[in-house]
C-alpha cells in the first residue's frame, strides 16, 4: 500500500468521529471504507466538501480515483492541512492566513466566505448596530422585517435608537438577515 494514501486516511481519521475500517487501493482508485458513521460528523462533512471523489450506492465506501503525480501530491498536501487543522474551521481560518495552500483548501471548504461576513463585536450595543448596518445595506425596511420576525416596527426603531433589546429578538433579526449568532470560546 502506497504510504501517502496510509498517511492520507490516517491523518483523516484524526479528523473525523465516523471510524475508517479499511483502506484498498485498485488501480488509479483508492477506496476508503467505514465501519461506524456518526450523523453529526462536522469533520466528515467538510471532507465532503473538497469533493475528492464519490460515495458508493450504498455508501460503504469512499472512492478517490489517483489519475496524475499532482493527485498524489494534493493527498500529501490535505495530509498535512489535516493534521495541522483537524479539520477545526478556528484552525482552518488560522492557517489559510499564514499559508497560500492551506488558504486554498479552505476556499474549497467555503470557509473563508463565511468568515469575511462574520461580525465580531465588542459590546451588545455594536451588535445591535451591526445588524441595522446590515438591514440598510440589504434595502430592507423596517416593515419587511417586522413581517419577517413577527416583531413590531417599533421595537426595532427602540432598537436601532439604543433601546434595549431582547436576546430572542435580536436572534430573530438575525435569522432574518441571513445571519446566525454563535458563541466561541475565546
Amino acid at each position: 500500500m502506497n504510504t501517502v494514501y496510509q498517511s492520507f486516511v490516517n491523518s483523516l481519521q484524526l479528523c473525523i468521529q465516523s471510524t475508517i475500517s479499511d483502506l484498498k487501493n485498485e488501480g488509479s482508485q483508492i477506496q476508503i471504507y467505514f465501519s461506524r458513521f456518526s450523523n453529526d460528523d462536522n469533520g466528515l462533512r467538510l471532507f465532503e466538501k473538497l469533493q475528492l471523489g464519490s460515495w458508493d450506492k450504498s455508501h460503504a465506501f469512499y472512492s478517490i480515483n489517483i489519475e496524475s503525480r499532482e493527485d498524489v501530491f494534493y493527498l500529501s498536501d490535505l495530509t498535512y492541512f489535516f493534521l495541522l487543522t483537524r479539520l477545526k474551521e478556528k484552525s482552518i481560518l488560522q492557517l489559510a492566513k499564514k499559508s497560500e495552500r492551506a488558504r486554498k483548501i479552505a476556499e474549497q471548504l467555503n470557509l473563508l466566505k463565511s468568515a469575511e461576513n462574520s461580525i465580531e463585536p465588542s459590546s451588545v450595543s455594536q451588535a445591535v448596530s451591526a445588524l441595522f448596518s446590515i438591514l440598510k445595506e440589504k434595502n430592507m425596511t423596517f416593515r419587511e422585517l417586522s413581517e419577517k420576525t413577527g416583531l413590531s416596527q417599533m421595537t426595532l426603531h427602540k432598537a436601532k435608537a439604543g433601546g434595549d433589546l431582547r436576546l430572542s429578538n435580536f436572534l430573530k433579526i438575525a435569522e432574518a438577515l441571513g445571519f446566525r449568532v454563535k458563541l466561541e470560546q475565546s
